[in-house]
């Protein structure tokens, strides 16, 4: 079972591209069971950077500042921040992108 955080984060994406969804859910490793709100906002942080810096020939850096740490700010905060600057990304970019094809 994926975390409260991810769940959100996948059906966010899957309102915009169900297929990228269903990526996001096998790629993006999972928190674990007894994982705080900090330590979910931070591998999803983690997870979105990667991706974000995949894209070889677009600067990320704006968009990777939507990417607040988990200390700095709660999942509430973290998902409107996630909805205004990061999942249009998603969609611009046809992201995530599969380990399999690339993506390191």
């Amino acid at each position: 079972m994926s975390s409260p955080l991810k769940e959100a984060v996948a059906r966010a994406i899957a309102l915009r591209n169900p297929d990228q969804a269903s990526l996001f859910l096998s790629e993006c490793p999972e928190a674990p069971a007894n994982a705080s709100s900090v330590e979910e906002i931070n591998g999803q942080n983690r997870y979105w950077r990667q991706q974000l810096e995949a894209l070889e020939t677009v600067d990320t850096t704006t968009l990777r500042e939507y990417l607040v740490d988990g200390h700095q700010c709660g999942i509430g905060e973290w998902m409107r921040l996630f909805h205004t600057g990061i999942l249009p990304a998603i969609v611009a970019f046809a992201l995530p992108r599969s380990r399999q094809h690339g993506y390191a």
